[in-house]
């Protein structure tokens, strides 16, 4: 989805990483290995997850992103997801079972081609916007 390396190749990296963190967390999970380390896996999809969507709403709203609302939404439900699972486990309520993992590496994977891609393409188009009116306007005197 690199459309733009500037601002979204860092995005795309990091949406690979935290691909990386669910499906460890699906494997854990699957492979049964262990509260302890299924636990340190969440913790670290949980605390990643938060601050890549930080960093994206910011992106988001620095562009004026017309589809901000929905986009926040989704995050809020992935988080919503996410915080659950820690929450049941810190209560000793029960383990993150192997369909709940595989529905949260479906809803990410699905965000990131259908929600993410759409403020690609509109973030793309808002930077070359900004780059020909930077080119456009008149040089300043000192």
């Amino acid at each position: 989805m690199n459309l733009d390396p500037s601002a979204f190749g860092t995005i795309d990296r990091e949406h690979q990483v935290q691909i990386g963190l669910v499906r460890a967390l699906c494997d854990a999970v699957r492979w049964s290995a262990g509260a302890e380390q299924t636990r340190q896996i969440l913790e670290q999809v949980v605390a990643y997850s938060d601050v890549h969507f930080m960093s994206e709403q910011l992106l988001m709203r620095l562009c004026s992103y017309p589809g901000y609302d929905d986009h926040v939404l989704d995050h809020e439900h992935m988080m919503e997801m996410l915080r659950g699972v820690e929450s049941r486990q810190a209560a000793g309520e029960g383990s993150l079972a192997s369909n709940e993992a595989q529905d949260m590496l479906r809803f990410l994977s699905h965000h990131i081609a259908t929600r993410d891609r759409q403020f690609a393409e509109y973030h793309l188009e808002w930077s070359r916007r900004a780059a020909d009116a930077g080119k456009s306007a008149p040089e300043r005197e000192p």
